[in-house]
């Protein structure tokens, strides 16, 4: 006798071997059992879960000798030749390669005539959403009236393409994927039954594999009974599935989650591209990794954050896999863009890092400051820097001395004219000599002199929102968070200075609370 596949060889033959689908079966059953079965059912649902095999159950226990019953004995003449696919009453047509006018017309002239042997004549319509329009229109009228003989069961993977006027007229019945537990468990109890021991990694990943359909997890199992010569481990179905082993996924996962770009890289070129290994499989393990970690996050009831916006970024990635002309290029860019993101804090780490910066946390160790460098490199540094950012200024600075006295950073000249003075003393210099220092990580104020004479006003006399803008403190908060400053308001305390200013998006001192997004983003 000819070798049958698994897949074959399992597939269900009563109502009660039927794996994930209880709810269809449990009205199926019901409905024989109260003889209210319809005239026309739909079953609609992903490939390979069920759906002509229960039409094939139902025509069994319409037929069956014992019947209409919900338990065909399955030993009967009728229940043989409709599991082998003789039965003359029983008419199964792939719509896929008979979807024209002409079939459905010879379809209503044979409807017409009573069963030749059994009870029912049961048309089985597979993949019926590639029926043409003219066809569908021609069988609304037989759909809907047809004679009392006659069961029409009409099986799609795509519901959505189904006319609404054939739906009107159907039963409808979706067959949901399968749990990988649900497809874990029936692999297990037929490699134990065909001598093969998988262990436990090895049936995850079948059953992750299968993506939900429990006949493609059936024959991903034979190619695994073909190729065994003893106890399989997952590693070695990851071969033969053309997947990475564990191992390199996890290291990825972490790779990514620590914000590793370079090791990321390395490990796609060398243990996915150079491989030849399937780039699309090698993401998608990636996500079960991903979600995995994040199932564990929350159960600790850790900060979940970075796990959910890495798990997001993954299935976007996934979804354009599925139609891009270069799957390498696109995952490896990708990949380093997660990769290298910034990193997010929560709400706690947020507020003491507030708090360390304004020195009110006691337990937090004050911000270090670095020294000034030399005199002699600073006044280079500096002109380098300016030349860049302001090259009018170059040729001002050349004449001027940089030197540190008592916490500040004085620019000295002596011999400046009009014209460079108050280029020298523009708002704009000023601001970016403290860029400059914030850079550097210097915290002091500024000098500016010429012939002994100060040319920034005192610091008392600036204005409040000056204070704030140049306020160290704000600029390392700045710094800190890659923030800006959006607005400055007056503070609305009760007894509070005329003129008196406080951060904006900072809470103000018995107010409650400050203005939203005062530093962001």
């Amino acid at each position: 006798m000819r070798y049958q596949v698994i897949a074959r060889r399992w597939r269900p033959q009563t109502f009660q071997e039927v794996v994930g689908q209880d709810q269809v079966v449990d009205t199926l059953m019901k409905a024989i059992q109260r003889g209210r079965v319809a005239h026309a059912y739909l079953f609609s649902g992903p490939r390979g879960v069920g759906k002509t095999s229960v039409a094939r159950i139902l025509a069994k226990a319409l037929n069956c000798s014992e019947g209409p019953t919900p338990y065909p004995c399955c030993r009967c003449g009728p229940c043989l030749e409709i599991a082998q696919g003789n039965f003359i009453d029983v008419v199964e047509m792939d719509a896929a390669s008979n979807r024209g006018i002409d079939e459905v017309r010879g379809l209503r002239e044979n409807v017409r005539y009573a069963p030749a042997v059994g009870r029912f004549k049961v048309y089985i319509i597979d993949e019926v959403h590639m029926l043409t329009e003219a066809a569908f229109n021609a069988l609304l009228k037989t759909l809907e009236e047809p004679p009392s003989h006659v069961v029409f069961i009409m099986a799609t993977t795509e519901a959505k393409k189904i006319p609404s006027t054939i739906l009107s007229r159907c039963q409808h019945f979706h067959f949901r994927p399968l749990a990988p537990g649900e497809v874990r468990t029936l692999l297990k109890k037929i490699g134990e039954h065909e001598g093969l021991k998988l262990d436990e990694g090895a049936l995850e990943l079948l059953s992750r594999a299968s993506g939900g359909s429990l006949r493609d997890g059936e024959m991903l199992l034979e190619q695994v009974l073909v190729s065994a010569s003893g106890p399989v481990s997952k590693d070695e179905v990851a071969r033969l599935l053309g997947r990475v082993e564990a191992g390199v996924v996890e290291e990825a996962y972490r790779a990514l989650v620590r914000g590793d770009p370079e090791r990321v890289l390395s490990l796609f070129k060398e243990q996915v591209v150079d491989r030849g290994f399937d780039v699309y499989g090698f993401v998608e393990e990636l996500v079960g990794e991903a979600r995995g970690a994040l199932v564990e996050v929350v159960k600790r009831r850790e900060e979940s954050y970075n796990h959910q916006l890495i798990l997001d970024l993954l299935l976007k990635l996934l979804e354009r896999l599925r139609r891009h002309p270069l799957p390498d290029a696109l995952a490896e860019m990708e990949l380093v863009r997660i990769a290298s993101m910034p990193r997010l804090v929560s709400l706690a780490q947020l507020v003491d890092g507030l708090r360390a910066i304004k020195g009110d946390h006691p337990t937090e160790k004050p911000v270090a400051v670095s020294p000034l460098p030399r005199e002699g490199d600073l006044s280079r540094e500096l002109r380098e820097y300016m030349e860049k950012a302001r090259p009018l200024l170059a040729p001002i600075l050349e004449k001027c001395r940089v030197f540190k006295e008592k916490g500040y950073l004085v620019v000295e000249s002596k011999r400046l004219n009009a014209f460079e003075k108050e280029r020298l003393e523009e708002q704009e210099t000023v601001g970016l000599i403290h860029r400059f220092l914030d850079e550097r990580g210097l915290d002091v104020e500024i000098k500016l002199r010429d012939n002994g004479e100060e040319l920034l006003e005192p610091l008392e006399a600036r204005s409040p929102q000056e204070e704030i803008l140049n306020d160290p403190r704000i600029q390392r908060a700045l710094k800190l968070f890659r923030g800006r400053v959006v607005q400055i308001k007056p503070t609305k305390e009760e007894g509070c200075e005329s003129g008196s200013y406080h951060e904006a998006g900072a809470e103000a001192p018995g107010t409650g609370g400050g203005d939203k997004g005062g530093i962001g983003q």
